[in-house]
């Protein structure tokens, strides 16, 4: 064998072995596909910064592009803050779109630039009628204990054995769920008492002239969170302090979480003693913009909620919504999404394959959720996946709280999620002390087997909240990590 021989099954060895250790893409993070999926209608995009600009710096950002750029500028009709360091660009239609973003992620000063992409909630949404914003309710300090008369048509309140939990605790209304949805009905005979209020934004003061203010409605941002009198929430996409609900979607989901328990009405929540911050995004017809759901949930993050439900999502990878996951993360906050319902064929797809986002995002913090019915079967609609789905829960034929307190059933994914969130919340409420990924780890070991999860979810079973909160006892649930 010759010397250049030899020096070539060398070198050949090296680059093989190389190949082997370089980190393999990630399946949810790959910025460099942001271009794979053009199947968009929007006409906006999000421009991350890569430092905090101040406004006046971040529009010379075109003024040093080069001479291919001033035709596009011209197709540019709006600038608007999203966070410190980003902005949505509206543009007068997408044709020039993609030559736009191309050219922003090129630019020195801009770290990521990407269409605002539509996100849709996981249910067959229906158009409703346009209904005014209803006063914001007052906090209720306590209600009597009676029977609630829907309950046993919750069978989903059974299958995860909430009962039996109630029977050692109920919840603490100092833990915060934020629901990010289509809004909520605050006023709702079956939610009203359970509505977070914004400390910062409650009580009175005494001005400079001595006269006495209420912080609720004095047209300023008392806290210093951005938003002026959000006293139990924010409608980002309406921009005000009104997150009522136009769709439905919301309240059911809601009402799932942590409808009031035994105030002789409707049904109960999986946890009865709770807080829960409405952040609408989307529309009445249930869509909504990539911005708006990453402005919440960075104001959920930033105004104490510890556990986020999203039964929404969307076919395009996202850098900023993941991003903004990534944050809630890195502020202990546990995220809970909808594996979502299938295509147009109503079957369920391997998430693995098809992901669905921010469902299959491959952060520790999220759990993704799949839909079973009453028969502890996989719903022929849900998604699932053994890496990207982490766990059942009840989504068929769901009795929960609808607008104008009405009570009604939907299934979905949509559905499962707020199981998973309700029951999170019960046991933080039990445990505060509980970080996200032991709260995770809780739920997925003390799940129900069932053998048609198996190869479909990563835990292999359907929520038991129950169990999850006499594992409490022992702190072995914390060595399973997932």
């Amino acid at each position: 064998m010759t010397k250049r021989w030899i020096v070539s099954i060398i070198i050949l060895s090296v680059l093989i072995q190389a190949w082997i250790h370089l980190p393999k893409e990630n399946k949810a993070f790959s910025p460099i596909k942001v271009k794979s999926v053009h199947n968009t209608k929007t006409q906006s995009i999000i421009v991350t910064y890569k430092n905090v600009f101040n406004t006046f710096q971040n529009g010379q950002v075109l003024s040093h592009m080069n001479a291919e750029m001033s035709t596009l500028q011209q197709h540019i009709i709006h600038k608007k803050e999203l966070l410190p360091h980003m902005e949505v660009w509206e543009l007068s239609d997408s044709t020039y779109m993609w030559d736009l973003i191309e050219a922003l992620n090129r630019h020195p000063t801009v770290s990521f630039a990407e269409p605002d992409y539509e996100l849709t909630l996981f249910w067959g949404s229906k158009k409703k009628k346009k209904i005014d914003n209803p006063p914001l309710p007052a906090p209720i300090d306590s209600t009597p204990f009676l029977s609630d008369p829907r309950l046993s048509e919750a069978y989903g309140l059974y299958k995860i054995q909430a009962p039996q939990s109630w029977n050692i605790y109920r919840g603490n209304p100092e833990i915060v769920v934020a629901v990010i949805d289509s809004g909520m009905d605050y006023l709702h005979e079956d939610l009203s008492a359970n509505v977070w209020h914004n400390p910062g934004e409650m009580g009175t003061y005494q001005n400079e002239n001595g006269e006495v203010k209420n912080k609720e409605i004095d047209g300023i941002d008392n806290d210093g969170n951005g938003f002026i009198d959000d006293i139990i929430g924010w409608d980002f996409r309406n921009n005000d302090a009104f997150p009522y609900d136009d769709n439905h979607h919301g309240t059911h989901v809601a009402g799932i979480i942590g409808a009031v328990g035994e105030n002789g009405k409707g049904s109960s929540g999986v946890i009865q003693n709770v807080s829960i911050m409405p952040l609408k995004f989307t529309s009445d017809k249930g869509s909504g913009k990539t911005s708006d759901a990453i402005k919440a949930i960075h104001y959920a993050v930033q105004n104490g909620a510890k556990i986020i439900s999203n039964s929404w999502g969307g076919e395009n990878f996202s850098v900023n919504l993941y991003q903004a996951v990534q944050y809630a993360q890195e502020h202990g906050v546990l995220f809970i999404a909808a594996a979502g319902n299938g295509g147009d064929d109503s079957r369920g797809d391997n998430l693995d394959k098809k992901p669905i986002y921010p469902a299959a995002f491959d952060l520790n913090n999220v759990i993704s959720v799949a839909a079973t019915n009453s028969k502890d079967k996989l719903e022929l609609f849900s998604n699932y996946g053994p890496q990207s789905v982490d766990i059942g829960a009840p989504g068929a034929f769901i009795l929960s709280t609808s607008p104008q307190n009405k009570y009604e059933v939907l299934s979905g994914t949509s559905m499962a999620t707020p199981y998973v969130a309700g029951g999170a919340a019960l046991l933080l409420s039990y445990q505060p002390k509980l970080t996200y990924q032991e709260l995770k780890n809780l739920l997925m070991v003390s799940v129900d087997p069932l053998s048609t999860l198996s190869g479909k979810v990563a835990s292999q079973g359907r929520l038991n909240v129950f169990k999850a909160l006499q594992s409490l006892s022992s702190p072995e649930f914390i060595l399973t990590r997932y």
